[in-house]
């Protein structure tokens, strides 16, 4: 099947791993989706966090014990970005490959879902949020920050094309963006 959203692959020899992104949702072992991604838009804009790699990044972590994916989303962007989202839809996979793992914490590939999903509310980070701020980014911000990563040159692209699907399902839904 043709699509016009990316099919990528990165390496990153300084992590040991290598990244790639479809957007065919091949059948995943839930148990391997640890950290789902979610891209969370607000009108035109999109909420980006500053945490503890010290980059822009997505909302983004680990599942707890028999934590659903959905509920492991909310709960994120919750603690990082301080906001209530509605999930659109699951928009593809990062398949995260590690070449060496001296921990052995993790299987050496992983899934990482990146979801869409629409804002519906914005309160205050919660104490203790392990982000340092917040922004609400237009997308020629988000361009820049995401740009200028050097770990994941990846994000920048899986951003674009996730914005593109967003427009999409709004408009499907008869919905605006800024509704």
């Amino acid at each position: 099947m043709h699509s016009p959203y990316p099919v990528q692959l990165i390496s990153t020899p300084e992590k040991g791993a290598r990244i790639s992104f479809s957007n065919t949702l091949e059948i995943v072992d839930d148990a391997l989706k640890m950290t789902p991604m979610s891209l969370c838009f607000l009108d035109d804009k999109v909420i980006l966090s500053f945490d503890k790699t010290k980059e822009w990044n997505a909302q983004c972590g680990h599942r707890n014990e028999y934590e659903s994916v959905e509920a492991c989303l909310k709960r994120e962007a919750f603690e990082e970005a301080g906001v209530t989202i509605d999930i659109i839809a699951e928009f593809g996979r990062m398949k995260y490959e590690t070449y060496y793992n001296t921990k052995k914490q993790y299987p050496s590939v992983t899934y990482i879902p990146v979801y869409v999903a629409k804002v519906i509310g914005i309160e205050r980070l919660p104490e203790g949020s392990e982000v340092d701020k917040v922004i609400i980014a237009d997308h020629e911000e988000a361009v820049m920050l995401l740009g200028a990563r050097n770990d994941n040159k990846l994000l920048l692209s899986v951003y674009q094309a996730c914005r593109e699907f967003y427009f999409v399902k709004m408009t499907q839904a008869g919905m605006t963006a800024d509704e």
